[in-house]
Protein backbone atom coordinates (compact mmCIF):
# COMPACT_ATOMS: atom_id res chain seq x y z
CA UNK A 1 0.00 0.00 0.00
CA UNK A 2 1.63 3.59 -1.16
CA UNK A 3 2.10 5.81 2.19
CA UNK A 4 -0.30 8.46 2.71
CA UNK A 5 0.31 12.08 1.42
CA UNK A 6 0.83 14.85 4.19
CA UNK A 7 -2.86 16.40 3.99
CA UNK A 8 -4.32 12.76 4.36
CA UNK A 9 -2.11 11.35 6.63
CA UNK A 10 -2.96 14.25 8.61
CA UNK A 11 -6.54 13.61 8.27
CA UNK A 12 -6.31 10.14 9.42
CA UNK A 13 -4.64 11.12 12.45
CA UNK A 14 -7.70 13.04 13.18
CA UNK A 15 -10.00 10.30 13.10
CA UNK A 16 -7.81 8.56 14.95
CA UNK A 17 -7.06 10.39 17.65
CA UNK A 18 -10.67 11.88 18.48
CA UNK A 19 -12.87 9.29 17.59
CA UNK A 20 -15.23 11.34 16.03
CA UNK A 21 -17.75 11.12 13.21
CA UNK A 22 -16.73 13.92 10.81
CA UNK A 23 -17.83 15.70 7.56
CA UNK A 24 -15.29 17.00 5.36
CA UNK A 25 -15.83 20.36 5.70
CA UNK A 26 -15.13 19.73 9.94
CA UNK A 27 -12.19 17.92 8.96
CA UNK A 28 -10.99 20.57 6.16
CA UNK A 29 -11.13 23.22 9.47
CA UNK A 30 -9.87 21.23 11.93
CA UNK A 31 -6.38 20.77 10.05
CA UNK A 32 -6.63 23.98 7.97
CA UNK A 33 -7.27 22.73 4.50
CA UNK A 34 -10.03 24.01 2.09
CA UNK A 35 -13.14 21.67 2.01
CA UNK A 36 -12.43 20.17 -1.72
CA UNK A 37 -9.41 18.95 -0.84
CA UNK A 38 -10.18 17.09 2.10
CA UNK A 39 -13.38 15.39 0.69
CA UNK A 40 -11.16 13.94 -2.29
CA UNK A 41 -8.70 13.04 0.27
CA UNK A 42 -11.42 11.47 2.69
CA UNK A 43 -12.69 9.75 -0.56
CA UNK A 44 -9.36 8.25 -1.68
CA UNK A 45 -9.09 6.96 2.17
CA UNK A 46 -12.15 5.31 2.37
CA UNK A 47 -12.03 3.49 -1.30
CA UNK A 48 -8.58 2.25 0.72
CA UNK A 49 -10.48 1.04 3.05
CA UNK A 50 -8.69 3.37 5.68
CA UNK A 51 -11.94 5.23 7.50
CA UNK A 52 -15.34 4.84 7.07
CA UNK A 53 -18.50 6.89 5.58
CA UNK A 54 -21.36 7.46 6.91
CA UNK A 55 -24.69 9.49 6.21
CA UNK A 56 -24.90 12.27 8.48
CA UNK A 57 -27.65 11.62 10.84
CA UNK A 58 -29.52 15.16 9.70
CA UNK A 59 -27.77 16.56 6.83
CA UNK A 60 -26.88 15.08 3.06
CA UNK A 61 -23.43 15.27 3.78
CA UNK A 62 -20.93 11.99 4.70
CA UNK A 63 -19.07 11.56 7.72
CA UNK A 64 -16.13 10.02 8.06
CA UNK A 65 -14.78 8.07 11.15
CA UNK A 66 -12.63 5.30 12.40
CA UNK A 67 -14.98 4.11 14.43
CA UNK A 68 -14.81 0.26 15.23
CA UNK A 69 -11.68 0.21 12.99
CA UNK A 70 -7.96 -1.63 13.68
CA UNK A 71 -5.10 -0.15 12.61
CA UNK A 72 -1.54 -1.51 13.23
CA UNK A 73 1.62 0.37 12.24
CA UNK A 74 3.28 -1.48 9.37
CA UNK A 75 5.77 -4.63 10.78
CA UNK A 76 4.29 -4.54 14.17
CA UNK A 77 2.03 -7.72 15.18
CA UNK A 78 -1.43 -7.12 16.83
CA UNK A 79 0.05 -8.44 20.30
CA UNK A 80 2.40 -5.86 20.40
CA UNK A 81 0.58 -3.14 19.60
CA UNK A 82 -2.20 -4.71 22.76
CA UNK A 83 0.99 -4.92 25.54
Amino acid sequence: MKPLVPNNRAMWELLFTTGEKLTAAEVADRVGIESMTAFWGLQNMARRGLIKTQPHPTSRYLTYSVDGMCMVPRGMHLAEVQA
